[in-house]
């Protein structure tokens, strides 16, 4: 999960744009997909997270 970290933080400072954006979209997806939300702990499941 540092992966999802990693690029949900992230931000192009050299190299291209268009790869960046492709995999922070994948990211993205991924996370939606599996309807994830970030804790202090990491991410997990919406379902299984107390408010």
């Amino acid at each position: 999960m540092i992966i999802l970290d990693a690029v949900t933080d992230s931000k192009a400072l050299c190299g291209d744009q268009g790869v960046f954006d492709a995999v922070k979209e994948k990211v993205n997806r991924y996370i939606r997909d599996r309807d994830l939300v970030r804790t202090g702990d990491g991410w997990f499941p919406r379902n299984i997270v107390k408010h």
